[in-house]
């Protein structure tokens, strides 16, 4: 989206608003791993996933309904709606990491190469013409398959076997620090 922005707003997008948008997901990533990763190991998987899903799809609508008295209020609204949405991410690799690692080409690379291809239809169907619109209705697809996701991970059940060896009290973290 940043060339996008680039030629929208091609005054009010420094580098280090660029910088910001950027890094407000990957920041937000990370804190989400690690918060969600308590989360999953005190209240299970079910629950962690649902909260993780329920803060992409706020970031996501934050984001989307980005607006400002200024470009600059713009886009410190999506920073920080992608700084949300990225937390809602990272949610996702504490409960999903292993089962990804098995795979050679993972869903989230997948995910990147359709988001090029949706950016590029969403641009044929504008005729090529940049407007406000191109990025609001990519953000709004996004949305749209979150909640699509949610309404399955809502009715998701703890297998059996994670219910049974789950470990419900005294976590050893310091073990998990100590031989990672």
């Amino acid at each position: 989206m940043e060339p996008l922005f680039s030629d929208l707003h091609p005054h009010s997008i420094s580098s280090t608003i660029k910088n910001r948008l950027s890094n407000s997901y990957l920041i937000g990533e990370i804190s989400g791993m690690l918060i969600f990763g308590f989360i999953i190991d005190k209240l299970g998987r079910r629950t962690g996933i649902v909260f993780a899903t329920c803060f992409l799809i706020l970031g996501i609508i934050l984001a989307t309904a980005a607006h400002g008295e200024s470009q600059i209020g713009m886009f410190w609204m999506m920073i920080v709606g992608r700084g949300v949405a990225g937390f809602g991410a990272g949610g996702e690799y504490p409960d999903e990491g292993y089962s990804l690692q098995c795979q050679l080409i993972s869903p989230f690379d997948t995910g990147f190469v359709v988001a090029g291809v949706l950016a590029l239809i969403i641009l044929a169907c504008y005729h090529q013409r940049l407007s406000e619109g191109v990025w609001k209705v990519a953000f709004g697809l996004g949305k749209a398959l979150s909640l699509t996701v949610f309404s399955f991970r809502i009715r998701m059940i703890n297998s059996t076997q994670y219910r049974k060896h789950a470990i419900k009290q005294h976590i050893p973290y310091w073990l998990a620090l100590k031989r990672h």
